[in-house]
């Protein structure tokens, strides 16, 4: 079983290890349900942002 180690951005202090099991499940949750429809009108998805 390989882990993986990460250090929060809010706390950088603190170190979590987290199996890749933990790991997958928590980027999983970021992932858009099917036909989900996203807002791209702002923030960093947004097509004319210029940086």
């Amino acid at each position: 079983m390989t882990e993986i180690s990460a250090v929060p951005a809010y706390n950088p202090y603190q170190q979590e290890t987290l199996s890749q099991a933990d790991m997958l499940r928590r980027v999983v949750q970021h992932i858009p349900e099917k036909h989900f429809r996203m807002i791209r009108y702002f923030g960093f998805l947004a097509n004319r942002v210029y940086g």
